[in-house]
Order: C-alpha cells, then structure tokens, then sequence
C-alpha cells in the first residue's frame, strides 16, 4: 500500500499542523510464483476544516509518502536487479476558499 500525508510549515520551517494520511495506492497482488500484479490508481483528496486552517497558516507543505509490502507484509515482493519500479505522481491543487 502506498500512503500520503501532508506537513503544513510556517516561514520558520515549524510544523504548524498535519493532514491525515491518506491511502493512494493499494497494494499489487504477488502470486506464490512471486509475480507481481500492477496496480493503477487516481485519488483525489479534500482537506477538512481544522486542515484547512493549517493550509492558510503554511508557507510551506512537505508531502511524505510510506510503502508497504503487498498483502500486509505476509507476502514480499521481490525487488531483484533487473526489477523495475514505476512511479508518476502528479499533483494539482485546486482551491475554493
């Protein structure tokens, strides 16, 4: 799975609030040959009031992001040399004060 949350910052660099992590991506299948299944996906994503409070306040935003392994971690998609990773992200932001 693949999870995103977003650190709303003041001038100083201090974290004055945070967003809930949201869940962009589930996890690819891997079957017990450990072939692995893609996944595609497209999320979009509102703030709430209190998160809307911190994005008026922010000067800056960090997005961070957690990967975790398919099925809960009970089954391990093999990364091996030759393996090949694609990830695009895009963001648009559109607001409506």
């Amino acid at each position: 799975d693949v999870e995103m949350q977003l650190f709303f910052l003041d001038s100083n660099k201090t974290q004055v609030g945070a967003s809930k992590k949201m869940k962009v991506l589930s996890a690819a299948t891997v079957d017990g040959t450990g072939v692995i299944t893609p996944v595609q996906s497209s999320q979009t994503f509102s703030l709430d009031q209190t998160e809307m409070g911190y994005f008026r306040k922010a000067k800056n935003i960090v997005f961070t992001g957690t990967v975790n392994s398919p099925s809960g971690g009970t089954v391990v998609a093999p990364i091996l040399s030759d393996s090949k990773i694609d990830l695009n992200v895009v963001i648009k932001v559109k607001t409506n004060l």
